[in-house]
């Protein structure tokens, strides 16, 4: 995965405290991870400072915010992308956050947890998240099948 995002600006949807950006921080130009919920935030704030890193900044902005002052170009969905209704999907294409980008990380659940209501949740199964790529112009291929989860990469070109 490191030469895949090597000198990319890479923001992370939902990054939570803040520890997958101990590893990219080693390969990327920039990371930035969105996380609205505030106790997580403050953990990723604690994860920057004890490990020091440089090229990592946490904020707590709405992702369409983000993309008219930021400009990346890959993009980690880990799992975050099945969680996401279909008005917040579009606020993605809206924001243009997809078409920025040359590569997207992702780690989805292909099985529903629980007693929620997943009818609003459309990516439990790799066709619709290959779908839902190809619809913004980029090729999804999965290279990891679990029992609950799946791991791919999309790319544009």
């Amino acid at each position: 995965m490191a030469p895949l995002l090597k000198n990319k600006r890479v923001l992370e949807i939902g990054c939570n405290a803040g520890i997958q950006a101990i590893e990219f921080s080693k390969h990327v130009e920039q990371y930035y991870g969105i996380e609205k919920k505030e106790i997580y935030y403050n953990q990723a704030i604690i994860t920057k400072k004890e490990f020091k890193l440089k090229n990592v900044e946490f904020v707590r902005m709405a992702v369409e915010d983000f993309a008219l002052t930021h400009n990346i170009n890959a993009i980690v969905l880990s799992r975050v992308l099945y969680h996401l209704s279909q008005h917040e999907i579009e606020i993605l294409i809206k924001a243009n956050i997809l078409l920025q980008c040359d590569i997207a990380l992702i780690f989805c659940g292909s099985k529903p947890k629980g007693d929620r209501d997943h009818n609003n949740y459309k990516f439990h199964k790799p066709k619709n998240v290959a779908k839902f790529f190809k619809d913004v112009g980029m090729d999804f291929e999965i290279n990891l099948v679990h029992d609950r989860y799946f791991a791919g990469v999309a790319t544009r070109g």
